[in-house]
């Protein structure tokens, strides 16, 4: 499982207001008691008699609240000496306290960060996500409630924000006026405001028992420590408190993320059985029992971040890259010269990141003329093929035995950069592990594709076909797919043509995510007969209702950037069988 535990508090996927008369089921409008608590200037009250309070909950892994950090520190240097002040709950019991409080204050906040011992004013409430906030007035009046703003969706970034909820209901509010939009879903991980019951095992199913299990063979590699999800989902508390969200994720099927649902079978296949699935969603049905420590699995015991332990070679990326707090970054290119005097082949490989968090995904393409003199132009888009690729929670590959890629001495390697600001500024490096054959391999692996850069879609077109193909000249065997779009990318699916005019699905993704761009490898490799044909279909949605698209009303052509979209059928195997 990794980062969208992103998801609006209903089936929206967006910030849409709600309408009027859902306000009293979310308090809206209604007298808020006052609390009183623990707050880092001291002790503090909900309520304040001569100002607005702004009352947000604090959870310091929700990747969509770290994205919003620069935006709330506009809203406290505006407004903390004009009427209003700023409070952040901790809502999650699990955290650590004085990791909280170091958390809250290297985001520079200055608001007071407040403990609610007992967690009831988060019942109380019915506080839906961690993004979600509070606008309250000195007379105790519930004025706002909803998303701080529209610029951060499901997996998704827009350069700015077109809707600015919070300041406009705080500009109102102070002329006494009520805003003209008071509630509205809002896009982050969702909390548990119901009173729990018992965690003692009144059923079959347990935590430590059955579903620890699961989790150790789905979720832990990306949710540990050091791991590219944003939180862990190790301990008990941590996965009881993040229960509602893990729910919401495994009935909508987008977690653990797995989109094939034709082909194969596939050997890094991440998705959950039919028998999980209904295992951990009964299990959290039944209130979470947390069962004897005594079934625990042994635990998995995490190292390093990095599964290559002793790589034969380290290619750096000579320069730090620099990625902001906030906005959409182009795609960076950086070329690298290959630090060796002879080819070798490579039997292994790992793409390495200091800020993985931040980093959607990398494309590394060699210069096949093994050329010592740079030339740019020859590297292309990656069209056509790629020498390495990393993308969320997959940076390492292992080709299978005797087979290998080679690695020319002296030529130039393109790193081509992708990242997602998360509300802080960084400094990442980069790198490529390898570890090198003892001997050249039998057959050497080779990364193609079927790819279509003659296309135009159309300005609000929902489901826009683009295909394209590849002829085999010669028999082949073909070990893996990445499929490739954009943010307008909406289905991908790869057919083989054979020669006797039969069609095979070979791999189908109804509903591709941008954000996953899985290496789909085959537990059997496809042996394809010479004058077969891969055919690639991709469909688009260019339309409003894509809330993903930078702007539903242009066309839409080929190109590197975000904005722009590819339909690329990537995928590797070597010649003969």
């Amino acid at each position: 499982m990794y980062f969208l535990f992103l998801l609006s508090a209903s089936a929206q996927l967006r910030w849409d207001a709600v309408p009027q008369s859902k306000y009293s089921d979310f308090l809206v409008g209604s007298k808020i008691e006052d609390y009183s608590f623990q707050a880092s200037a001291g002790t503090t009250s909900l309520i304040d008699s001569k100002r607005l309070t702004v009352l947000m909950p604090y959870d310091m892994d929700c990747p969509i609240a770290k994205k919003l950090v620069p935006e709330i520190l506009r809203l406290e240097k505006s407004f903390l000496k004009g009427g209003v002040r700023f409070l952040y709950l901790k809502i999650n019991k699990f955290d650590n306290e004085n990791e909280v409080a170091e958390s809250f204050k290297g985001r520079g906040f200055l608001g007071q960060l407040c403990l609610d011992e007992k967690y009831q004013l988060k019942v109380d409430l019915k506080l839906r996500t961690s993004c979600e906030v509070l606008l309250i007035d000195s007379a105790a009046t519930l004025i706002y409630r909803g998303a701080i703003n529209d610029q951060y969706g499901i997996g998704f970034t827009r350069d700015k924000a077109k809707k600015h909820y919070l300041k406009q209901a705080i500009e109102m509010s102070l002329k006494h006026q009520l805003p003209e939009v008071r509630l509205t879903s809002a896009p982050g991980c969702l909390l548990d405001y119901e009173k729990s019951k018992s965690t003692k095992s009144t059923g079959s199913l347990t935590f430590h028992k059955d579903v620890s299990r699961i989790l150790q063979s789905h979720c832990e590699n990306c949710h540990r420590k050091d791991g590219v999800a944003p939180f862990e989902l190790i301990s008990y508390e941590q996965v009881k408190d993040r229960r509602k969200m893990i729910k919401y994720v495994v009935k909508k099927k987008l977690m653990p993320p797995w989109f094939a649902e034709a082909g194969g079978p596939w050997l890094n296949d991440c998705g959950l059985s039919e028998s999980d699935k209904n295992t951990l969603l009964k299990w959290i049905d039944d209130d979470c029992p947390e069962g004897d420590e005594t079934d625990a699995p042994i635990a998995l015991k995490w190292e390093s971040k990095w599964l290559m332990q002793s790589p034969d070679l380290v290619i750096k990326v000579p320069q730090k890259i620099s990625i902001p707090a906030e906005g959409r970054i182009p795609y960076k290119n950086v070329y690298v010269r290959i630090p060796l005097k002879e080819n070798k082949w490579v039997g292994a490989l790992e793409i390495r990141s200091k800020q993985s968090q931040v980093l959607h995904h990398v494309l590394i393409m060699d210069d096949k003329s093994g050329s010592t003199k740079l030339n740019k132009r020859k590297f292309g888009g990656g069209t056509r093929g790629f020498f390495a690729g990393l993308v969320p929670g997959q940076s390492y590959t292992e080709y299978p035995p005797e087979t290998g890629k080679i690695l020319r001495g002296g030529s130039w390697l393109k790193f081509q950069l992708h990242y997602t600001p998360n509300g802080k500024a960084v400094m990442d490096e980069i790198s490529l592990a390898i570890k090198f054959l003892d001997e050249p391999p039998k057959k050497q692996i080779r990364t193609v594709s079927a790819f279509n850069a003659r296309f135009v879609i159309p300005p609000r077109t929902k489901n826009y076909v683009v295909k394209s193909k590849f002829k085999f000249p010669v028999k082949a065997t073909v070990l893996a797919f990445s499929p490739h779009t954009h943010l307008r990318g909406k289905s991908f699916k790869y057919e083989l043509l054979l020669p006797n005019g039969k069609k095979q699905m070979v791999l189908d993704v109804p509903n591709y995510d941008f954000n996953w761009q899985i290496r789909y490898i085959l537990k059997t490799p496809l042996k394809v007969p010479a004058g077969s044909q891969m055919l690639c279909t991709a469909t688009y949605d260019n339309s409003a209702e894509n809330p993903a698209n930078p702007n539903p009303n242009v066309s839409v052509r080929f190109g590197d950037q975000t904005e722009d979209e590819m339909m690329i059928g990537y995928f590797e195997g070597f010649l003969g069988h």
